[in-house]
């Protein structure tokens, strides 16, 4: 059975065809990169080629982005070493990134899964599965957000807990992979989770071995198992029966928005997932790294009820047990019937196409509202870098626009151009001063504020945080007066409209069919 499926050959060029997949459904279908994050990130790698240094560290903690107006520095600085070292722009080297990140997103899955099952269809499937899932290719499809590599390299990490070192080898690896997913997003703290059940899950190991009872609890393992269903599903129905992170609508409506939401994210084949989970609970003699995957899983999935970042907590584990799931699936129809290996490779094969279908549609295009505002086109790209030769560097400018990505916002930062901007960029750019640091409110340990964004608060808001409040309610005249504006670049399909603002009092000096950039220096206020 499968004896063909063994040979080093297939194995060699099976692999092969999974890089080049990979490789092919990350060629992009678009001029420029996408993504809000992405534009974001790629400013501050920006300010850092400009000023030589990241302007938003201004204590040990904006390293890893728990200080105000500060972000974990990892991927900024990854871009930015990136682009001088191979003489490219960021925009490029975010590209190149993108395609070694979704090759090394094959090679961790592939690894992990050997240590959960030594059987090369299920690491050639989670392989599969993880690297083509939309939520890996997402965010590794010439798009740098913070999001995609703490994923990817979350495995990574569980690897080296699950792994057989030395104990000052795995302390010593952990400690340092653990310490780099920090400097890549504050969903880091999870990782402490995950090691806390590692630690929990290894005593409970050892006191087994020590007291010799392992075997006695073999009479007791169906109820064990059931008794782990039991607690799994609890676990899930938690948060639906007392409205935990169920913000808004109802329940039953948020349970639809769940499964379309980590539908979409982790492909057409999540629904195996379900009986993956249940099939490895229910099995015997589960090894450690088996448990390891079961007994965290209880602790992630009430996450699944958050609908902005459970998914990417969650995406590893369901890849796990749809993986399981599906090599049970092929398994167990020719232990039933050895006649239909055909069958089950039109099966296999159909599964193949339709995830590589899915996540390739998703992958280069949008459908509703965003379908034209999910990357940045040549018409900006062209008029930021008409702004970058045409205008003086020493002018301020303002923009107003309706997309919620601010493609057209940081398509003008990236340029080095000022255009104003708050929060971190703000403060990496100059636009804020440090003074904003000199009254920090300390946030208690018991406020979740403390784990999510660090142990201090700003309490003076500055001008820049209120830009939306200023276009919405007040006249050109007071805008220009507050931010000293030269120039302001208006969208004209966006919603917001600057009172008081028209060809009459500032003359529009150029045009791509989006947006207006106009005149302000003869508004008098």
């Amino acid at each position: 059975m499968f004896q063909n499926l063994k040979s080093h050959k297939f194995k060699v060029i099976s692999f092969g065809l999974l890089v080049l997949l990979n490789l092919v459904l990350r060629i992009p279908s678009i001029p420029h990169e996408k993504g809000r994050d992405s534009f974001f990130i790629h400013s501050l790698a920006n300010s850092i080629n400009a000023f030589g240094q990241a302007n938003w560290w201004e204590h040990w903690l904006s390293i890893f982005g728990y200080y105000p107006y500060s972000y974990a520095s990892g991927l900024p600085f990854t871009l930015s070493g990136m682009s001088q070292l191979m003489g490219i722009n960021v925009e490029t080297s975010i590209l190149i990134y993108s395609f070694i990140f979704g090759v090394f997103s094959i090679f961790i899955a592939f690894t992990l899964a050997g240590l959960i099952y030594k059987n090369y269809i299920f690491q050639y499937f989670m392989a599969f599965f993880f690297s083509i899932s939309p939520g890996i290719m997402l965010f590794t499809t010439w798009e740098a957000s913070a999001r995609g590599p703490f994923m990817i390299f979350l495995p990574f990490f569980i690897y080296l807990l699950l792994k057989k070192y030395s104990i000052s080898k795995k302390l010593m690896l952990s400690a340092m992979c653990i310490t780099f997913l920090f400097s890549l997003h504050h969903y880091a703290i999870f990782a402490i989770v995950l090691t806390m059940a590692y630690i929990v899950l290894q005593i409970v190991f050892m006191l087994g071995r020590f007291f010799e009872i392992k075997y006695s609890l073999h009479k007791y393992e169906d109820k064990i198992n059931l008794l782990y269903l039991f607690i799994l599903v609890s676990s899930f129905m938690y948060p639906f029966l007392t409205h935990t992170m169920i913000t808004a609508g109802s329940r039953y409506g948020w349970i639809i928005d769940l499964l379309t939401i980590n539908l979409r994210f982790i492909g057409p084949a999540a629904f195996f997932a379900i009986s993956g989970v249940i099939s490895l609970s229910l099995s015997a003699k589960k090894s450690f790294s088996q448990w390891y995957f079961l007994i965290s899983f209880i602790f992630m999935v009430p996450f699944v009820y958050d609908l902005l970042y459970g998914h990417y907590l969650l995406l590893l584990f369901s890849i796990v047990f749809l993986s399981i799931g599906f090599k049970n699936s092929i398994y167990s129809r020719l232990q039933k019937n050895n006649n239909m290996v055909r069958v089950v490779a039109v099966f296999a094969i159909s599964i193949i196409l339709v995830s590589t279908l899915f996540t390739a549609f998703y992958n280069h295009s949008r459908t509703g509202e965003y379908q034209y505002l999910w990357y940045m086109n040549e018409k900006n790209y062209d008029l930021a870098n008409w702004i970058d030769g045409e205008i003086n560097h020493s002018s301020r400018i303002f923009m107003v626009s309706e997309n919620n990505y601010e493609v057209r916002t940081i398509a003008l930062v990236e340029n080095e151009m000022p255009i104003l901007v708050g929060g971190v960029q703000g403060f990496a750019y100059g636009y804020i001063n440090d003074s904003y640091l000199d009254n920090l409110e300390e946030v208690p340990m018991t406020s979740s504020y403390f784990y999510s964004e660090g142990p201090y608060r700003v309490e003076e808001r500055d001008i820049y945080r209120s830009m939306d409040w200023y276009i919405s309610n007040k006249d050109i005249k007071i805008i220009k007066d507050v931010y000293t504006l030269d120039y302001l670049v208006q969208s004209r399909t966006g919603p917001y409209k600057t009172k008081g603002l028209s060809t009459e009092n500032a003359e529009i000096i150029y045009s791509n069919g989006i947006l207006d950039i106009y005149n302000l220096r003869q508004i008098e206020v």
